[in-house]
Parts: C-alpha cells; sequence; structure tokens
C-alpha cells in the first residue's frame, strides 16, 4: 500500500497496535482508495478510509455505549456529530476527517469508550 506520510494517520495507528493488538485487514479498491479495518475479540473497533491520501476515520458507537458520549471528553465538534449521526439498528457511525490533533484526541477518546486500551 503507498500512503504518503501523514503524522497524524501514523500516530492513531501505532496507538491502535499498541494500545489494542487488534486483527488488521487492508483492502483496495479499483479506484485505489485504501480501507484498514481493525477488529479485536471478533468486534469491529474501527476503520479507516484513505483516499488522495486524506484519512477517515469510521468508529461505531454501540446503543449500550451511548451514555457515556454525552459525558466523554470530546469536542463539541465530535458531540454534534454524535447527536446527528444516522441511528441504526443499535449503532451509530461516526465519521472523523483525520485534519486536527483535537480530531485524533476524538477518536482516541471513542476508542477508548468503545473499548478500554490495554494498561
Amino acid at each position: 500500500m503507498t500512503i504518503k506520510s501523514n503524522i497524524l494517520l501514523d500516530n492513531l495507528i501505532d496507538y491502535i497496535r499498541q494500545n489494542y493488538s487488534p486483527q488488521e485487514k487492508v483492502t483496495t479498491n479499483k479506484s485505489g482508495k485504501h480501507t484498514i479495518f481493525f477488529r479485536k475479540a471478533g468486534k469491529s473497533l474501527c476503520y479507516i478510509s484513505i483516499s488522495d491520501n486524506r484519512p477517515t476515520v469510521t468508529v461505531i458507537i454501540g446503543a449500550s455505549q451511548s451514555s457515556k458520549i454525552q459525558f466523554a471528553k470530546i469536542s463539541i465538534k465530535a458531540k454534534k456529530m454524535y447527536k446527528n449521526a444516522k441511528q441504526y439498528y443499535d449503532s451509530k457511525w461516526l465519521h472523523f476527517e483525520l485534519k486536527t490533533k483535537k480530531d485524533l484526541s476524538d477518536i482516541i477518546t471513542l476508542l477508548a469508550i468503545k473499548r478500554p486500551p490495554k494498561k
């Protein structure tokens, strides 16, 4: 997979690998879009789609975790994103364009809500 270096993306992937030891699957479609799927204990942790070197991170928040979101130390932008996300059967899918350190921080916080990292 040929992706230009992106420090925020590199930091996120390193964080996920170090704190979750996930299963990883990388796919590339015909248009060149790369997707990295991270799974832990048979459940989706998150996935990262990279198109034109622009990463989008998707975190799926289940209904059982939704009550923790209102008290989470995440940005107002992330809380609005959660509030406005389409409600699927038992989850909401949050799609972050990974552009700033705050986006990275929000994603890491949501991953910790979804599944606590290793100590």
